[in-house]
């Protein structure tokens, strides 16, 4: 560094001596450097961003993981950028820059898979039926060898809307997730068979509607008796009996045509 400084010195000094004023050379290479610094620095940042992620060992290949909005596989990290593969089998090219900036979840570091489901149970339960199913589930969970005994806990969570929910939570052993996905079902299954054995069933999404009697008789409507027309109607229909007479006997006073002609 040193050397390089004497050599630009000298330089300098030699274009002084024949007469060079160097004061516009240096003021253009500034102005050329700010320039060129500001249209690398993306690229600039990429590259430091790639070079952390190589060192750190934040991110490698074949890592399945979540980086912000993006859930994929790692196929390739280079210098600039770096490459993941859908869940969709789509290639999505990354600039480093923004890898080391976002929260990165590695899903396949995980040693276990946390197995968490809500079981409502209608409220027609009886205790002790909701007994059964506890001590049931808490027996099923404890037999498999995938499950971690230290981890499970089935409780009477609350009483919902429609049902009265049981929270089934406990840990499972493996990392992969397709076996996890198989170790669920076999225990989906084995909770359905302790709730079918207790006697009750499984809650669906209703509501119950009560009504009084009192309130009941009053929705009922009453038979409709026959009603007396009242003054004005009977008055409206004696008048109109009067005017037919009174029409007819009018019409019988009148000789028909033929009659006038004679």
């Amino acid at each position: 560094m040193l050397d390089v400084l004497i050599v630009v010195a000298v330089g300098l000094v030699a274009l002084k001596y024949f007469g060079v004023d160097p004061t516009a050379a240096l003021a253009g290479l500034g102005i050329g450097g700010v320039a060129v610094a500001l249209a690398a620095q993306k690229t600039l940042e990429n590259v430091i961003g790639g070079l952390s992620l190589i060192f750190d060992r934040a991110v490698r290949v074949g890592d399945f993981l979540k980086l912000g909005d993006v859930v994929g596989t790692v196929d390739s990290i280079g210098l600039r950028s770096t490459r993941v593969r859908t869940l969709e089998r789509t290639i999505l090219t990354i600039p480093n820059g923004q890898v080391a900036n976002v929260s990165i979840e590695t899903i396949s570091a995980r040693d276990m898979h946390w197995f968490r489901h809500i079981l409502g149970l209608r409220y027609e339960t009886t205790p002790a039926q909701l007994r059964h199913v506890l001590d049931g589930i808490r027996s099923r969970l404890s037999a498999s060898s995938v499950v971690n005994a230290e981890s499970i806990r089935v409780r009477l969570f609350r009483f919902g809307p429609s049902s009265l929910d049981i929270e089934i939570c406990a840990y499972v052993l493996t990392h992969d997730w397709l076996h996890f996905l198989e170790v669920q079902e076999r225990l989906l299954v084995a909770i359905m068979e302790v709730v079918e054995a207790s006697g009750t069933t499984i809650a669906l999404p209703s509501q119950t509607l009560h009504i009084a009697e009192g309130q009941a008789r009053r929705l009922v409507p009453a038979t409709a008796a026959p009603q007396e027309p009242d003054s004005a109607s009977q008055s409206h229909v004696d008048w109109n009996a009067h005017q037919q007479k009174h029409d007819q006997s009018d019409a019988a006073q009148i000789p028909s045509a033929s009659h006038r002609i004679l």
